[in-house]
């Protein structure tokens, strides 16, 4: 993302995420009914449409990720990145 021209960072961000959208949705829509109930037992059952709107938040957190990389590497800011990390470091050790 970094050395590619805006306008081609572009076009490939919207690749990668359509490609990473509609996988996510391919997974985890349909993986809820399937390891719901074989793991736990018929009696989870009911709980298998709020997994799946839980799960759904792997989708977005996967969008969010790569729009992240996309941004910081596009405003070619070199440090920007490490300062991201660390600051992300600290906190969780607080």
């Amino acid at each position: 993302m970094s050395v590619l021209p805006g306008h081609l960072a572009t076009l490939a961000m919207n690749r990668y995420l359509r490609l990473t959208w509609w996988g996510m949705i391919v997974v985890v829509r349909p993986l809820a009914p399937w390891v719901v109930v074989p793991l736990l037992g018929p009696a989870y059952a009911n709980v298998v449409g709020p997994t799946q709107i839980l799960l759904a938040r792997v989708a977005f957190t996967g969008v969010s990720q790569l729009l992240d990389v996309y941004f910081v590497n596009q405003s070619h800011r070199p440090g920007l990145a490490s300062i991201l990390a660390s600051g992300k470091h600290s906190s969780q050790m607080q």
